[in-house]
């Protein structure tokens, strides 16, 4: 049995990376569950692995869910049933993972070595082999939760783009009072 290492960097976070070793009996729920634990994520939202090539182009698409999707031809694959090694046999294959479709968190995994399994070594798989760098958190600063009615949203507010660097907004007073009268009560807090 092999022993697949995964190198898995963040997109937009150069100073952050994990190498995962997983078996590659294992299947696509393991990995996603590892990636998760390493980034103390809490594991609530849609994700998604997609087979890519050389050049990191997308193609087949394993998702956490069933999503209904595909036809005869191709039925759609949840990472529970698809088993590691029925898609990856060749060091340096590459993978794109994306986690929670609103904030797109976007991994890329790029299979680094195959070594064979040491029957003797009781080590448990998944495991994290090597890390560098904290991970982000899931729910920063610039996730502001806004309550509508009884709905609940998750908006990314982007604090530079609101405030120029001396710390005056980018459009003017007259603007942001026109803006907040044209906005539901709820709203107002955050103009």
């Amino acid at each position: 049995m092999a022993i697949y290492r995964f190198r898995v960097i963040l997109e937009d976070h150069d100073d952050f990376f994990r190498d995962v070793e997983i078996k590659s009996h294992q299947t696509f729920e393991d990995l996603h569950n590892i990636v998760q634990q390493t980034m103390n994520f809490d594991n609530k939202h849609l994700a998604s692995f997609y087979i890519c090539d050389a050049s990191w182009n997308k193609g087949k698409e394993i998702t956490l869910l069933d999503m209904g999707e595909g036809d005869s031809e191709n039925p759609p694959l949840t990472m529970k049933d698809a088993v590691l090694s029925h898609f990856m046999d060749d060091p340096h294959q590459k993978l794109i993972y994306v986690f929670d479709f609103m904030q797109m968190w976007t991994f890329y995994l790029e299979l680094i070595k195959i070594s064979q399994e040491d029957k003797a070594d009781k080590t448990v798989f998944p495991r994290v082999f090597r890390a560098q760098g904290d991970p982000p958190l899931q729910y920063g600063p610039s996730i502001k939760p806004i309550t509508v009615g009884e709905e609940f949203f998750e908006e990314t507010l982007l604090v530079d783009e609101i405030l120029s660097p001396d710390g005056d907004d980018e459009f003017g007073q007259a603007e942001e009072e026109e803006e907040s009268e044209n906005l539901p009560e709820e709203f107002n807090d955050f103009v």
